[in-house]
């Protein structure tokens, strides 16, 4: 019984941690810090990982209006086309955070490919 309580709580340690590394992306994905970017995704981050609202690296790059980061993210294997956890496309998500015309165009680009 110990050994399995144990085994659960170092599961729940390690998924802590994990999620904690997951959200290591939103400082540099919202300031455009690609360089940062390559560190987290070089050591193992899912290019893809969600906040706790399903939103990823790409949306915090887009809704911050960081094109080159955007671009970057979407070499790395970046899915404009996922959906958060309120049934948004980051891509959607994106142009009604942030208006401007570079990410207007952008997402517009991106969705003819």
């Amino acid at each position: 019984m110990r050994r399995i309580l144990f085994s659960g709580l170092v599961l729940i340690l390690l998924g802590c941690r994990l999620s904690l590394k997951e959200e290591a992306w939103h400082t540099p994905a919202s300031s455009g810090d690609t360089l940062k970017l390559t560190q987290l995704l070089d050591s193992g981050l899912d290019v893809n990982a969600t906040d706790e609202n399903g939103d990823t690296p790409l949306f915090f790059a887009l809704s911050n209006g960081h094109i080159s980061t955007a671009d970057y993210l979407v070499s790395r294997g970046a899915l404009i086309t996922h959906v958060n956890r309120t049934g948004q496309m980051i891509s959607e998500k994106a142009i009604k955070v942030n208006t401007s015309k570079e990410v207007v165009d952008w997402v517009a680009r991106q969705s003819k490919k």
